[in-house]
């Protein structure tokens, strides 16, 4: 007898544990015209500088699933050298397996269901339903709150804005107690239902009521009450023009003041392309040798007034070719913009020219030089390929046929460069008549007898002495 009555005891021991796992988490029904009770702590200043505040429904039905509804937020505190990250757990004490007993403590991860994030400042708010100890009999229940576990940081004036970031696990002298009123009423709450996340376009954000309009809400007893759905919190207004995520969260009651409260995230998104148009051409030609500088594009968005523009080549000033320019860029949404391309064509347009641009050049008729040896000192040159002379030919020769007839001849050389400019270039060659040279004798002759008997160098040295 005494084993069966052990064994008894373990089975229901067990029937009250896998009850308590298995309850439904429905948020608790809650009266009509029940307010919120607001419970803040302020994380001390040298451990994050945050407050931490829970909020919960004041009074609950007797006959409910024994959950309490506690909708947890985190705000920056005034100062900016301590600051808490995120909010990681809070150790709770809930309402015992049996009844009569200690509760029990444990750590509850505080995540956002639909990101998977810790609580983070300022951004995301959390509900957590805790298992709260309802009497039989009695008017009021209680969960309390040990302590919590955070990410913070701190920074100093000279290492501002870095921050050191450290876990702290904070256990609270007193604990927090969150206690509400219980009565009598119908258990069976309306239910909402719907998307808890909405996508919405910045350029056309959703208003309340169609967010609203997105749920349903029935009752076992009353029905349809989706018309009687309201927005119990939200920082939505005002930011709905604002990508990023928005917290918007419902509440409906029945004709026995039951309720059921739904969070949605409502998240703004930037579905628009951005563009990028080119200032200046498609198509530009340069001149090698000399600097180019592109004239870039135009970034135009609806959202973000200015992003980084990528381009994925440059240009080769010193070296003919075609060179093509694409830009893309992207915005912060990561919608990106449809490229655009200009074609940059390095060309030479310069003819080729003469050295020293000699046009003229002088010889006597006896001398009878070639045209190739009075235009051997003739150099042409090019701003690309250099010294081109080998290229030079003679297109025009007024000069080899009357080398020896004195008179002024025109003579018209070119030259070509890789690219196909042409270099024309006309020379006067003038032929000067050589003539016998004239003695002028004032004083002697010489005698023919006194002649056989000169050398050349001795009537050279005669002719210098006449007077």
């Amino acid at each position: 007898m005494v084993k069966q009555r052990k064994f008894l005891i373990i089975l229901m021991f067990i029937l009250v544990f896998t009850l308590s796992l298995t309850s439904n988490k429905t948020f608790a029904a809650s009266p009509s015209g029940t307010g919120n009770i607001g419970t803040r702590y302020t994380i001390p200043y040298n451990q994050g500088n945050a407050d931490v505040t829970f909020f919960y429904p004041s009074v609950v039905y007797r006959e409910n699933t024994h959950t309490l509804p506690v909708h947890i937020n985190l705000t920056d505190a005034v100062g900016s050298t301590s600051k808490v990250n995120y909010v990681k757990e809070i150790l709770v004490e809930e309402r015992p397996l049996v009844p009569g007993t200690p509760g029990i403590q444990r750590w509850i991860e505080v995540k956002n269901i639909y990101n998977d994030n810790y609580l983070e400042t300022s951004e995301t708010s959390k509900t957590l339903n805790l298992y709260i100890d309802i009497p039989t009999s009695g008017s009021s229940a209680t969960v309390k709150i040990f302590g919590m576990r955070y990410n913070f940081g701190i920074t100093t004036p000279e290492t501002f804005p870095e921050y050191s970031n450290y876990t702290m696990q904070l256990t609270f002298n007193t604990p927090i107690e969150l206690t509400v009123d219980v009565v009598d009423g119908e258990t069976n709450p309306p239910v909402i239902t719907g998307n808890h996340i909405y996508e919405g376009d910045v350029n056309n954000p959703p208003t309340l009521e169609e967010l609203k309009a997105s749920l349903t809400a029935t009752d076992d007893e009353d029905g349809d009450l989706s018309e009687d759905i309201t927005v119990h919190y939200e920082d939505y207004l005002g930011n709905e023009m604002t990508v990023g995520n928005r917290n918007v969260h419902f509440i409906v009651y029945d004709s026995a003041g039951n309720s059921d409260y739904f969070e949605m995230i409502v998240r703004i998104n930037d579905f628009e392309v951005p563009t990028l148009t080119l200032r200046g051409s498609e198509t530009v030609y340069h001149e090698v040798g000399s600097n180019y500088s592109d004239q870039g594009v135009i970034f135009n968005d609806n959202y973000d007034p200015s992003r980084t523009i990528f381009l994925n080549n440059i240009v080769d000033e010193d070296t003919l070719g075609t060179y093509n320019l694409t830009y893309t860029a992207s915005d912060d949404s990561g919608n990106t913009a449809e490229a655009v391309t200009r074609t940059v064509i390095v060309r030479d347009t310069t003819d080729p020219f003469v050295i020293d641009n000699i046009r003229n050049i002088s010889t006597y008729d006896s001398f009878n030089e070639s045209i190739d040896d009075l235009l051997s000192d003739i150099r042409v040159y090019d701003n690309y390929d250099g010294d081109i002379t080998e290229t030079m030919t003679i297109e025009t020769d007024n000069y080899s046929s009357n080398m020896d007839t004195p008179g002024f001849y025109s003579v018209i050389i070119q030259a070509s460069d890789s690219s196909g400019n042409q270099l024309s270039h006309t020379i006067t060659i003038e032929v000067k008549e050589d003539e016998s040279p004239v003695f002028t004798f004032t004083s002697r002759f010489i005698e023919l007898s006194e002649y056989t008997l000169m050398t050349i160098e001795d009537i050279k040295v005669f002719i210098r002495n006449l007077n």
